[in-house]
């Protein structure tokens, strides 16, 4: 009954985007007849453009062939196919890889923890990767505040949906109801990403004046406790020390301006990250030798 009144005021709405209609998995475990199915049937009866039809499937246990085999149904008959709350109860990357669907819409509880940081975050971000490689779109259900909708911007979803923007309604609104609130959404998100990224330039910079000083040091004869004290400043030499190793891993160079015995607990601390040039500041200043690991 809900999904025909949503297809019948659908075909006499001026409404351009697109009808999302939910289908459980479950109820297609119990469907016998494939060639007579009632969405297919409403959208005739109603004239409805089948390029502008969403079919959900819900994230719950269902006979994964039967769900690939009326998603290709679906398919032919120029409907997209979207997986509901992936990322709950019985959320699986076998259904993605099986069902190709043209949208994955995250589970909202799994989106508004990852708003918050951790590792949920980077769940979604690999989420996010993965639809980006396989052609899919992302939707973010569960979007309340402008944080939600900034961290959706970062990780690439094209789509969002939560009570910033409205509840749930019965009525259509219009195609540009919600443009300005998206419009400036949009622009505060830019203007905070302008502001990191100004950051995180200046940091390099700061990083690569640095380096370029112990590296004027290390071709020259010095001291290079004076060097910590003058020309860098002490506090800032030493405090540098950690963002120095993270800014530089791609360059395969650690600067450690720390006693040799420092050695073993930073090496645990960057397992995984071999090959490293290992620069000891305290065996330069008197042997001017380098380590490797």
């Amino acid at each position: 009954m809900v999904r025909r009144q949503a297809l019948e005021q659908f075909s006499r709405s001026h409404y351009k985007g697109y009808l999302t209609i939910n289908i459980s998995a479950a109820w297609i475990d119990h469907l016998a007849d494939f060639t007579s199915l009632p969405t297919l049937l409403m959208l005739d009866e109603f004239n409805v453009d089948r390029n502008r039809v969403i079919i959900e499937i819900t994230e719950s246990k269902g006979d994964l062939d039967k769900l690939v085999e009326i998603a290709d149904l679906y398919r032919q008959h120029g409907l997209k196919i979207a997986i509901d709350d992936f990322g709950a109860g019985f959320s699986q990357l076998e259904r993605v890889m099986a069902i190709q669907p043209d949208i994955i819409k995250l589970d909202m509880q799994l989106f508004q923890n990852a708003a918050k940081g951790g590792i949920a975050s980077d769940v979604v971000h690999l989420i996010s990767r993965l639809a980006k490689r396989t052609g899919c779109r992302i939707v973010c259900e569960g979007v309340e505040t402008i944080d939600d909708f900034h961290f959706g911007l970062s990780c690439g979803a094209q789509y969002m949906q939560g009570y910033l923007f409205s509840p749930a309604t019965a009525e259509f609104k219009e195609p540009l109801h919600y443009q300005k609130q998206i419009s400036s959404l949009r622009k505060t998100f830019l203007k905070k990403t302008l502001a990191k990224e100004e950051h995180k330039i200046q940091f390099i910079a700061n990083i690569k004046g640095l380096i370029e000083c112990l590296k004027i040091a290390l071709e020259t004869d010095f001291n290079l406790k004076k060097l910590s004290r003058t020309r860098l400043k002490r506090a800032a030499f030493y405090g540098s020390i950690y963002a120095i190793t993270k800014a530089t891993r791609s360059h395969r160079i650690l600067i450690l301006p720390m006693a040799t015995g420092s050695r073993t607990r930073l090496k645990s601390a960057l397992t995984g990250h071999g090959d490293l040039i290992f620069i000891n500041c305290w065996r330069l200043s008197r042997q001017k030798t380098v380590t490797a690991w």
